[in-house]
């Protein structure tokens, strides 16, 4: 199937190619399709017919108003019938425009050096002054300042600690108070008759005593005197082992039935299902999903392994199996057994390996299929040979294709090729493909007759494809193949130097 695809593939890029060769010299066009310009891909509808473009041309689409302004270059990436499809990589103006002449184009240029840069503009007006920032950290202290001049004095000399009080009301003379600030904080030392553990205001005592810190040390962190009965509960239920009754206990109790058991057996569980058997008990212990036995299909109507059951109009019915290589299929309403519709893979026709030396190998019979490959490794019997390729419809003339590049040297020598003919099953057209060894081949002057010659195709022009050609015939359907040597014949005699051919066929 894979090798089926790509044979596929490579006819579609056959087809494509030929739909680009140029039916006609003249390589200017013109198109009224109304396109944006700018770059990627962009598809035209041609006026003209069979213009020279080809796959990979570069082509310059111009707008009549104003071609020197409003254009789009780019490389052809298919030109089939009237539509023209063109990857743009540079373009020229701008717009929608509708009124295009193509024409082919050079390819681009590479890119010049870089010019020297010009001088330099004036220099522009100053702009706005910005937002103030945000203030800076606050520098070191300085070093202390020189002694005031003000009305303030003190006293010669004063003892150190000791509170300063003014001396006089005229705020101008300080003095020592002969009073140190430790004494004022010393409780014994305040007035009144309060001792170093008591400190009374005349009315209420304010000492806090030493029983007092002991009690108070031994309340714990949080401790309430005003709990109420559901924080009592709550504490007390949160404790492990507690064997406390809870209400969620309480809630599953309420639930369980008067006399309920968590021992019974199976088979007490299945006498008690029994008792309440039936079809009005909602049990339907003897259905399934609510159908009795007899809606469901037996096993006796399969007969044959591979038989297939599906449901008819009133009943289950019996499929039987199909045949090899058939497809199940849906008809209006049943499923069926039908042959593949097309598209399957190569199915081997006969092999031929000739025990004697043979003048030409056929295969006759070919009509069903639409196509056909042979492949075969011959060996001849004179030198300089080449292979005869011929079809026809039987008893009609034999169109021959000569393959008279594919020579040996000497005698006894191989000739290794595959053939594929496309089409074969119809009487209108048909494509081929000729490969020997590592050599593709295309065809020259092809005519409704098909005698013609095949040039190799050289390295750069095959690219490692296969090459297609179509040929037009009126014979019919074909559904014969010769082959032939063009001197001598096929080696049969001599058991090491023997070859064989084998033909494929597909119904499409």
């Amino acid at each position: 199937m894979a090798q089926d695809n790509e044979l596929r593939a490579r006819i579609a890029r056959g087809l494509e190619a030929l739909s680009v060769i140029a039916g006609s010299s003249d390589v200017t066009g013109t198109s009224t399709t109304s396109l944006a310009i700018g770059t990627g891909s962009k598809t035209f509808t041609i006026v003209e017919s069979a213009r020279g473009w080809a796959k990979g041309a570069r082509v310059r689409a111009s707008s009549d108003a104003d071609p020197a302004t409003n254009w789009m270059e780019g490389v052809v990436t298919s030109y089939s019938g009237s539509t023209l499809t063109v990857t743009m990589d540079v373009i020229g103006g701008s717009g929608t425009k509708s009124d295009w002449t193509i024409n082919l184009a050079g390819a681009r240029g590479a890119t010049g050096a870089t010019g020297s840069t010009g001088a330099t503009g004036p220099q522009g007006a100053t702009g706005p002054q910005g937002a103030t920032g945000p203030q800076g950290p606050q520098g070191p202290q300085g070093d202390p300042g020189a002694d005031g001049t003000g009305d303030v004095n003190g006293p010669a000399s004063a003892t150190d600690g000791n509170i300063v009080l003014f001396d006089g009301a005229t705020g101008k003379l300080l003095k020592d108070a002969a009073v140190a600030i430790a004494d004022i904080l010393a409780r014994a030392n305040h007035t009144g008759t309060q001792s170093a553990d008591t400190i009374t205001d005349g009315t209420v005592n304010k000492a806090y005593t030493a029983t007092e810190q002991t009690k108070l040390a031994g309340i714990e962190s949080g401790a309430t005197a005003d709990q109420t009965g559901a924080e009592i509960k709550a504490a007390y239920e949160a404790e492990a082992d507690t064997n406390a009754y809870t209400d969620a206990e309480k809630s599953k109790l309420a639930g369980i039935e008067a006399g309920a058991t968590a021992d019974q057996s199976a088979s007490e569980i299945l006498t008690a299902i029994k008792t309440v058997d039936g079809a009005s008990s909602g049990l339907d212990a003897d259905l399934l999903d609510g159908n009795e036995a007899a809606a469901f299909p037996l096993k006796t109507i399969l007969t044959t392994r591979g038989d297939i059951i599906y449901r008819s109009a009133s009943d289950w019915a019996r499929l039987a199996k199909g045949t090899s290589g058939q497809v199940l299929t849906m008809g209006a309403n049943d499923p069926a057994w039908s042959d593949p519709a097309g598209g399957g893979g190569w199915t081997e026709l006969g092999t031929n390996q000739p025990t004697a030396d043979v003048s030409s190998i056929s295969f006759t019979g070919l009509s069903a299929y639409k196509h056909i490959k042979v492949v075969g490794m011959l060996q001849c019997t004179a030198s300089g040979a080449y292979l005869n390729i011929q079809l026809r419809t039987s008893g009609g003339t034999y169109r021959t294709i000569a393959i008279n590049d594919v020579t040996t040297a000497n005698a006894n020598e191989t000739i290794q090729f595959e053939f594929t003919v496309w089409h074969f099953g119809d009487d209108s057209s048909y494509m081929y493909k000729f490969v020997e060894g590592t050599k593709v081949y295309r065809a020259n002057n092809v005519d409704t007759t098909l005698n013609t010659n095949l040039n190799v195709i050289n390295t750069a022009e095959s690219g490692g494809e296969m090459f297609h050609a179509a040929i037009a015939y009126t014979d019919g359907a074909w559904d014969e193949i010769n082959i032939t040597p063009g001197t001598g014949s096929f080696e049969g005699s001599t058991s090491g130097q023997r070859g064989w051919v084998s033909v494929f066929g597909t119904p499409g």
